[in-house]
């Protein structure tokens, strides 16, 4: 059951603010201003979340990516495979949802560790087979070494993945395995949606890495097939935002959104290049 709890309106930051950074200032002081622990909370939630993206440390992890990238490089070509690296910051309107929901559900600000968020595909058929989830599982593995052997970093702990509504006469296509493929000490630190999908049928492995200066960010590893159901199919994230986030409504009009980067064109589509609707590249930006 949601807590009653009351925000201030995100919508007068984001109407009188004139840039990214103005807004976040603003709903920030707003926050303050209401005195409440949800509130400071919230606040201290968000400041977090600016201290994480600052130059120095997405400048560091750009490298470390990049790193990432040529020791996949060899491993793909020993398995005869395409790998593909996609980066996102989550855009600042959808972290706000995120962080109410939380506070009105009474779920600890401390699990939401995906601001910053990395996506490695495999790139194999559309449909998978047993042979290209077991090499998924194989290029977790890889990944959770590098970033432990590598750039001496740790994994936290995932929520384990074990009740699911999935029911698979539902979904023909999708591969479940018999047993976890991932190496046993790096279980507890993946969450598993491919042995336990999403009632959806979305699929993929998720793990939260963080570096040793505590930037702490979200990797998840799929297949190509994975993909399509997570972007295009019955996966896709539109659908899921709009049945979690039923009870939040911003309300927002965002042709009343006036700074530089952020646009609603003539036939109502927006252009958001600075983030606080659509996920951008954050390295685009230094």
């Amino acid at each position: 059951m949601a807590r009653d709890i009351l925000f201030p309106d995100i919508r007068d930051a984001l109407y009188s603010g004139t840039s990214i950074d103005d807004i976040q200032e603003r709903y920030i002081t707003a926050l303050r201003s209401e005195y409440s622990l949800s509130n400071f909370l919230y606040a201290n939630k968000l400041e977090e979340g600016q201290n994480m993206l600052n130059i120095h440390n997405l400048h560091e992890l750009e490298q470390e990516f990049h790193d990432l990238k040529e020791y996949l490089r060899m491993w793909s070509k020993k398995h005869h495979v395409h790998v593909f690296i996609k980066r996102r910051k989550k855009g600042w309107i959808g972290y706000n949802e995120k962080i109410q929901l939380f506070l009105l559900h009474d779920r600890p600000l401390g699990k939401i560790l995906d601001l910053l968020g990395f996506r490695i595909i495999l790139c194999t058929d559309k449909i998978d087979s047993i042979s290209s989830v077991k090499l998924l599982y194989e290029l977790q593995n890889e990944v959770m070494q590098f970033f432990i052997e590598k750039k001496h970093c740790i994994f936290l702990e995932a929520e384990p993945r074990i009740d699911t509504d999935f029911n698979p006469k539902d979904f023909k296509d999708i591969v479940i395995p018999r047993d976890s493929l991932l190496y046993e000490e790096f279980i507890p630190s993946v969450k598993d949606y491919v042995r336990y999908p999403k009632s959806n049928a979305y699929q993929s492995l998720h793990c939260v890495i963080r570096k040793p200066n505590g930037l702490t960010f979200e990797v998840q590893v799929r297949t190509y097939a994975m993909d399509l159901v997570a972007e295009h199919g019955t996966g896709a994230h539109t659908s899921y935002k709009n049945q979690r986030y039923t009870e939040l409504n911003f309300g927002i009009d965002y042709s009343k959104i006036n700074i530089p980067g952020f646009i609603v064109l003539p036939d109502g589509s927006i252009n958001d290049i600075v983030g606080l609707q659509h996920s951008v590249d954050p390295f685009n930006f230094l």
